[in-house]
């Protein structure tokens, strides 16, 4: 299912390259239901599918990005459980801003280099344009997986 919602990609911000996908939410699930193995897999095997079938470019950097992001969002999805809706939003804020800070610093030392990019003025880019990117996309993955997480409480 990852693999499939990877395929539906939507720029946020106009004429940037960065696209969100829905492939997180999956992720989330699957290790908010089975562990953060799980997780890890389900976002290890999608980027891999990814980078093997859709990846134009050749270059393996935007599924280790994605990977990271993956990884990192998830995580305290598992490892930090509450049903209390105030504690739900501020693990929810406080997870996304921290995978955007991370993801900074990954794109800065990891991402730029694998890409070639120039890292002159890389601070000014990633501030202008990936941090905002990774809160949006962020925030809509962890609200989407707010809104699913009753009906998991169920199936659990």
């Amino acid at each position: 299912m990852s693999v499939i919602f990877y395929y539906f990609e939507f720029r946020v911000i106009p004429g940037s390259p960065l696209k969100v996908d829905l492939s997180d939410i999956p992720v989330l699930i699957g290790a908010w239901l089975m562990g953060p193995l799980a997780g890890f897999m389900i976002a290890f095997l999608k980027n891999l599918v990814h980078f093997l079938t859709i990846s134009s470019d050749g270059n393996i950097a935007g599924e280790l990005a994605n990977f990271g992001f993956s990884v990192l969002l998830m995580l305290p999805v598992v490892f930090i459980k509450t049903d209390h809706k105030f504690k739900n939003v501020i693990l929810m804020i406080v997870s996304v801003v921290g995978v955007s800070l991370i993801m900074n610093v990954f794109n800065y030392y990891v991402t730029f280099p694998l890409y070639g990019l120039d890292q002159s003025n890389a601070w000014e880019i990633l501030n202008a344009v990936y941090l905002p990117f990774n809160i949006v996309k962020g925030t809509i993955l962890m609200v989407l997986f707010m809104l699913i997480k009753p009906t998991l409480k169920r199936i659990q």
